[in-house]
């Protein structure tokens, strides 16, 4: 019910602006996904996807709601809900603002529940040689049930490119992360029956890293091969400065770890390599291929040799692959004051080899996805 009343609270928010310029959007995705929680242990399941948008144009300013609700047809009771509401102004040079997101889900299932609220601010530089981008951000991030991972984030983006007059496009970016866990210490008790259905009673105390601090940098480079065809490739590295110790790595096996459940790149480090084709045919069509290897290294994490046992002295260690295809095509309707059909088929399979048994899976998708903007 707080759900429904905020979304009419915000529907009727943005209408109630006269002199504002409204629109729509809805998108649906239909996917058959055959390890959605991408487990060595796989429970396959049709997964459908549904979104919307409200945006609410005010010249520079705009207000605008997504929400995305999340079906697993065979596992129902995993569904749930995501919503965002963003406040920003725009202009030619710089772009601010504030978001705020959160994710509920079903019943028992709350575990994963979190929210998030960030400002941000961006700015475009240019001059004869380069465009320059710089795009500081703070964030503030709790977890409903997992106290002991509330942080506070800084993150500095920059993006910096050159094109050149053979078509070649060259990139230059990055981003500095520093993350400060603001309950590192978490302690209560827990209750257990041993060997002779005795109940006891033990004190227990959890202590986390106290901050995290993370660099990331990439080239990229794109090619214009034809007037229809374009081909790039991408080298990026992420570097963790901490030292972790083995007692921060107990946390993995109680409460998770951000860099899996939540995917927060703070938490991980190595090398990721990409090679991408896009190739326009029939006039309208878009033909998109990638191949991405990615090489991760988890320090806040140790390994699991099997599905029980759990080692710190060990830090888990993952070759990723991934190869993905899809089209798509925009379909535009002048009678309809310009809307916009968009439709695209996609497909996607991962190999994750890991060292750690309950990383090491294999995923494969395949799905429809139809949008609607007017």
């Amino acid at each position: 019910m707080k759900k429904i009343n905020f979304i009419i609270f915000v529907s009727a928010l943005m209408v109630s602006q006269i002199n504002a310029q409204l629109s729509f959007g809805i998108n649906t995705n239909q996917q058959y996904n055959n390890n959605p929680f991408q487990s060595p242990i796989p429970i396959e399941s049709l997964v459908s996807t549904y979104d919307f948008t409200i945006s609410n144009n005010m010249n520079e300013y705009e207000l605008s709601y997504y929400g995305s609700y999340i079906n697993l047809i065979k596992i129902p009771e995993r569904n749930f809900y995501w919503h965002q509401l963003a406040f920003t102004k725009n202009d030619s040079v710089t772009s601010l603002g504030v978001v705020a997101e959160q994710r509920i889900g079903k019943d028992v299932y709350t575990y994963f529940d979190f929210k998030n609220i960030y400002v941000f601010y961006s700015r475009n530089l240019t001059n004869d040689f380069f465009n320059i981008n710089i795009n500081p951000l703070l964030s503030y991030n709790t977890y409903d049930e997992i106290k002991i991972l509330n942080n506070i984030k800084l993150t500095l983006n920059y993006k910096i490119s050159k094109s050149l007059e053979n078509g070649t496009t060259l990139f230059l970016g990055g981003s500095f992360n520093f993350k400060k866990y603001l309950n590192p210490t978490q302690s209560g008790y827990y209750t257990y029956l041993d060997s002779n259905n005795v109940l006891h009673k033990e004190f227990y105390t959890d202590q986390n890293i106290n901050s995290l601090v993370n660099l990331s940098s990439y080239v990229r480079i794109a090619q214009s091969v034809t007037e229809t065809t374009g081909l790039a490739f991408q080298y990026a590295n992420k570097t963790i400065f901490n030292k972790i110790s083995d007692t921060n790595k107990e946390l993995n096996v109680i409460y998770g770890d951000e860099s899996a459940i939540f995917d927060d790149p703070a938490n991980l480090q190595g090398n990721f390599y990409a090679v991408e084709l896009t190739q326009i045919f029939m006039e309208d069509w878009q033909l998109r291929l990638g191949y991405y290897l990615n090489k991760k290294y988890y320090p806040t994490q140790g390994v699991y040799e099997d599905s029980e046992n759990y080692f710190l002295n060990k830090m888990r260690t993952d070759k990723q692959t991934i190869f993905g295809i899809s089209i798509s095509k925009a379909f535009t309707f002048d009678f309809l004051n310009e809307s916009n059909l968009n439709l695209s088929l996609n497909f996607q399979s991962i190999n994750n080899n890991s060292n750690s048994y309950w990383f090491n899976y294999k995923n494969t998708t395949f799905g429809i996805n139809l949008g609607y903007q007017f």
